[in-house]
C-alpha cells in the first residue's frame, strides 16, 4: 500500500479566529463567574484542607467521581487563601446573657481571581486537508473554497462520523492501517450520503414527509431515517 504521504498533498488552514476567540472567552468568563462565588463561600478549618481545594481548583488534585479536573482555557484563575474568624452558633437555644462573649471560630477561605488571557497567534487551532488533487491543477485556496461550497453534503456527514456513538477512539499507528481506517470511514459515509440522498428524492418525487427532529420534514437527515427503523426487527 503507497504511504499517505506519497498519495496525498496537505493543506493546512488556521480555523480559530481572534474573534472566534473572543466570543468563546466571553462565554467561558460567566462560568469563571459563577465559579468564582462558589470558591468564595466555602469554609476551612484548617490550612491543609484549603491548600487541598486550591490543588484541586488548579487541575493538580484527583478530580471528582474519578473524571479528571479540567482547568480554565480562556482564563487564569488564582486561588489566593486567607485567614478569618467568623461567628458560630450558641451550642444551647435561648437569648444569650449580655456578659456571654460572642462565639467564634478561625478558619480559611479562598479568594478566587479570574484574568482573562490573551490570544496568542501560536495557540490557533489549525484544520487540516488532504486531497489527491495536485497543487499544479488546483491551487490551496480553490480547494478550500470548493470544500466549504459542499457544507449541506460533506460537513453534515463529517459531523455525524465524528460523534462518539459512530465511531469509537482508536489508536493507529502504522500508515497501512491508518489507510484502512480512513477507507473504512469515508464507505460508511458513502453509505450514509446515498441513504439520506435516495430518501430525499423519494419524498420529493412524490411529495411526501416524515417525522425528524422538529416536526414532519421532507428534507430528512440519514440518522433520522435510521433512527425511524429502529423499532423494525427481522425475525428468521
Amino acid at each position: 500500500m503507497t504511504p499517505l504521504k506519497k498519495a496525498y498533498r496537505t493543506q493546512y488552514h488556521r480555523t480559530f479566529t481572534p474573534l472566534a476567540y473572543t466570543a468563546a472567552q466571553a462565554k467561558e468568563a460567566e462560568a469563571v463567574t459563577a465559579h468564582v462565588k462558589q470558591v468564595q463561600a466555602r469554609w476551612f478549618a484548617c490550612e491543609a484542607d484549603a491548600a487541598a481545594a486550591i490543588a484541586e481548583y488548579e487541575g493538580r488534585g484527583p478530580g471528582r467521581r474519578g473524571r479528571p479536573p479540567r482547568p480554565w482555557r480562556y482564563h487564569a484563575v488564582r486561588y489566593p487563601s486567607v485567614a478569618e474568624t467568623r461567628r458560630t452558633r450558641r451550642p444551647r437555644r435561648g437569648r444569650p446573657a449580655q456578659t456571654d462573649p460572642s462565639l467564634t471560630e478561625s478558619g480559611y477561605r479562598l479568594v478566587g481571581e479570574g484574568e482573562a488571557r490573551s490570544n496568542p497567534e501560536a495557540n490557533n487551532g489549525w484544520t487540516v486537508r488532504a486531497t489527491t488533487v495536485r497543487s499544479e491543477e488546483c491551487p490551496d485556496a480553490d480547494i478550500l473554497q470548493a470544500y466549504q461550497d459542499q457544507n449541506t453534503t460533506v460537513e453534515p456527514g463529517l459531523r455525524w462520523i465524528k460523534n462518539p456513538a459512530a465511531m469509537s477512539p482508536g489508536w493507529r499507528e502504522k500508515p497501512e492501517r491508518i489507510a484502512a481506517l480512513a477507507m473504512r470511514s469515508v464507505i460508511g459515509l458513502l453509505v450514509y450520503t446515498v441513504i439520506q440522498r435516495q430518501v430525499r428524492l423519494s419524498l420529493r418525487t412524490h411529495g411526501q414527509q416524515i417525522p425528524g427532529n422538529k416536526g414532519l420534514t421532507a428534507t430528512p437527515t440519514a440518522a433520522v431515517v435510521l433512527a425511524l427503523f429502529a423499532q423494525v426487527a427481522l425475525i428468521q
